[in-house]
């Protein structure tokens, strides 16, 4: 299954304001805490024989890597 995510674009007239474009990034940056916390919760609740697989590992960097994409965009809303 394929998600045609071109057809799910708004146009650039939605975003013509700035506050228009703060809410969208806002938006995302929601969805991405709530990916992390989800991911967070998957980690946790691995059985303890995955605990030092590789899996884990890439778990925590994933984790890693959305809390970082977080702490940028919030940067760029924060100014």
């Amino acid at each position: 299954m394929s998600i045609n995510y071109a057809s799910k674009r708004k146009p650039v007239s939605d975003y013509s304001t700035r506050r228009k474009r703060r809410a969208a990034l806002f938006s995302i940056v929601s969805a991405l805490e709530q990916i992390s916390q989800a991911e967070e919760a998957y980690r946790e609740n691995m059985p303890e024989n995955l605990q030092n697989s590789d899996a884990y590992d890439y778990t925590g960097y994933y984790i890693d890597l959305i809390d970082e994409a977080v702490d940028t965009l919030r940067s760029v809303y924060d100014d």
